[in-house]
């Protein structure tokens, strides 16, 4: 399925499926704006609405609001590498009202709490 770009308030998103509706965007923008931290520089990453998720066939990741897929970006080796790193996403997710669960180690899906 092609991967196609969504601006969300001026950042451009990839996204494979359909446009993310505004929770999703909301999602998204946190994950954005965190690993487009002067630090990390830019990142290689795109997300996944559900239908497209269940579409692909994927065992993990089911029932949430959005998967991000990270196969080879820093956000791989963040989340499974450098887990005080990780924790300052998942309190800014908290924040919002969502938790972030590891599926593959590509990959991770975003759940209310």
């Amino acid at each position: 399925m092609e991967i196609k770009n969504q601006v969300v308030n001026g950042k451009p998103l990839k996204v494979q499926g359909n446009p993310l509706n505004p929770e999703q965007a909301q999602i998204a923008e946190i994950i954005y704006d965190f690993v487009h931290d002067p630090i990390f520089g830019s990142d290689d990453h795109f997300f996944c609405t559900p239908e497209t998720w269940e579409e692909r066939g994927e065992d993990f990741g089911q029932g949430a609001e959005l998967i991000v897929v990270f196969d080879g970006s820093v956000l791989f080796d963040i989340l499974n590498y450098y887990p005080s790193l990780a924790e300052k996403l998942h309190n800014s997710l908290k924040s919002q009202g969502y938790f972030l669960e590891l599926g593959y180690s590509w990959s991770a899906s975003i759940h209310k709490i």
